[in-house]
């Protein structure tokens, strides 16, 4: 599984989990912004667990 679908994965996770708190997410563009922040957690993590 590559780092987009991880973080699509996460996203989706998030929005189910919450509904009240993400329910504006389901727009696209929101979505859009949400993955993308999954996905520099992701790559974050990733890269300090590689640093150690």
């Amino acid at each position: 599984m590559n780092l987009h679908d991880q973080a699509v994965k996460i996203a989706n996770h998030k929005i189910a989990s919450n509904p009240k708190v993400y329910s504006a997410y389901t727009d696209s563009v929101l979505y859009e912004m949400l993955v993308e922040e999954c996905e520099a957690q992701l790559n974050f993590s990733t890269a300090t667990f590689q640093i150690h």
